[in-house]
């Protein structure tokens, strides 16, 4: 059976109340930017050494924050907010550049 494909392809902009939390796949370069109110990011965990560290960010309106890495982030509004996701174009679908061979 096929997974579900729960990845964003196009902007989406999502609303949030006070204590609401949200749990969203990003690829890397991906940008979160607020409309309004304040949001903790939970960046995408990483294995430092026996360490897993996650990135913790505070956003607020009119702030913007891009992904370093892909994975699922957790958005926790600490009041009522509205935030956009702007998913990173895949890599698939940009045109590949011609490249000429060194003359031999």
């Amino acid at each position: 059976m096929k997974e579900p494909d729960h990845r964003l392809r196009q902007a989406a902009a999502f609303d949030a109340e006070r204590g609401a939390s949200k749990l969203l796949w990003v690829r890397r370069g991906s940008a979160i930017v607020m409309a309004r109110g304040v949001v903790q990011i939970e960046a995408a965990p990483q294995w430092l050494a026996d360490t897993i560290v996650r990135e913790c960010v505070l956003l607020r309106a009119g702030a913007a924050w891009e992904a370093g890495r892909s994975g699922w982030v957790a958005l926790t509004a600490l009041d009522t907010a509205r935030w956009t996701l702007h998913p990173h174009a895949d890599a698939s679908s940009r045109p590949t550049p011609h490249r000429s061979l060194p003359a031999a």
